[in-house]
C-alpha cells in the first residue's frame, strides 16, 4: 500500500510529515503542562518553521477558540476542550491527510456539534482530507462524502450515503397522529403504535411522495403528519445482519 505515492515502510518520516492522527480516547497533550507547552514541543520536534508555526497557531486559536485555554494545564480541561486542543495540535504541521478514530467519543451535544462543524470546515476550507472511523453512524452520515463498510475483514461497500440508501432501499418513516383507528395503507408497514400515534415504515424507491400523499389522504381523522428517513444505524444494522446471514448460509 502506498500513501502519497510512497511506501510508508520505506519513507516513514516523509509520509508522517504529511499526515496527522487523532484518537478520541488518547491525547498528545502534556498532562501537567499548559496547552501552549505541547504546541511548543511539537514545533521543536517536528522542526516546524517559525512562520508556519505562527500562522497555524493564530488560525487554529481563532477557529477552535483556544485562546482562553492556552495557558491552562491540560489536566484541567474538559473532554470537549481537550479534544479541541488535540485537534489543533494534530493540524499544527499542516497535514494533508488526517486519520481520526472516534473523534466525537464521549462528547456532550454542544462539543460534538462544534467538533463536526470544524472537521467539515477543515475539509472544505483548509483542504485537509479526513479519514474517520466511528461507531456513530449519524456523525458519519453528516460528515462523510464517501462511506466504507468493512465486513469480515473485507471491503463490503465503498460509495456515497445516497448510494448506500439505493442499495439497501430508501427506508423512511411516517408518523401519524389520528383521532380514529388508523388503517395500514398499502405498501406501508406498521412498526409502532403509542395511543393515537402510529408509525409506519415504507421504501421511498417503491412509494414516491405523490403516491404516499394519496394514500394518507384516504385515512380519516389525521391531526398531524411527520416524515423522516429511517435511522442510519438501523439501516446499517440491517445490512450487516444480511451479510452475516449470507455468510452463515455459505458455510
Amino acid at each position: 500500500m502506498k500513501i502519497f505515492g510512497a511506501d510508508p515502510c520505506v519513507k516513514r518520516i516523509e509520509v508522517m510529515r504529511r499526515t496527522g492522527v487523532l484518537f478520541g480516547n488518547r491525547s498528545e497533550l502534556w498532562w501537567d503542562h499548559p496547552v501552549r507547552a505541547s504546541f511548543e514541543w511539537k514545533k521543536a520536534v517536528w522542526e516546524i518553521p517559525d512562520d508556519v508555526y505562527m500562522r497555524n497557531v493564530s488560525r487554529l486559536k481563532e477557529l477552535l477558540d483556544l485562546e482562553p485555554l492556552w495557558n491552562t494545564f491540560s489536566r484541567e480541561l474538559s473532554l470537549g476542550q481537550r479534544m479541541r486542543a488535540d485537534l489543533a495540535l494534530t493540524l499544527l504541521h499542516s497535514p494533508e491527510l488526517v486519520l481520526l478514530d472516534e473523534p466525537t467519543l464521549g462528547l456532550d451535544v454542544l462539543a460534538k456539534r462544534r467538533m463536526i462543524d470544524f472537521l467539515k470546515l477543515a475539509n472544505q476550507e483548509l483542504g485537509v482530507t479526513l479519514m474517520v472511523t466511528s461507531h456513530d453512524m449519524d456523525d458519519l452520515a453528516e460528515m462523510a462524502n464517501r462511506l466504507l463498510l468493512i465486513n469480515r475483514g473485507r471491503l463490503a461497500f465503498d460509495g456515497s450515503y445516497d448510494a448506500l440508501l439505493r442499495m439497501t432501499g430508501d427506508h423512511r418513516l411516517v408518523r401519524l397522529t389520528t383521532s380514529v383507528e388508523s388503517p395500514v395503507p398499502d405498501g406501508l408497514t406498521l412498526v409502532d403504535r403509542s395511543g393515537d400515534r402510529f408509525t409506519y415504515r415504507y421504501d421511498g424507491t417503491m412509494i414516491p411522495s405523490p403516491r404516499l400523499f394519496a394514500l394518507l389522504a384516504g385515512i380519516p381523522g389525521i391531526r398531524d403528519i411527520q416524515m423522516e428517513p429511517e435511522n442510519i444505524e438501523t439501516v446499517i444494522a440491517g445490512l450487516y445482519q444480511k451479510w452475516f446471514s449470507e455468510g452463515e448460509a455459505a458455510k
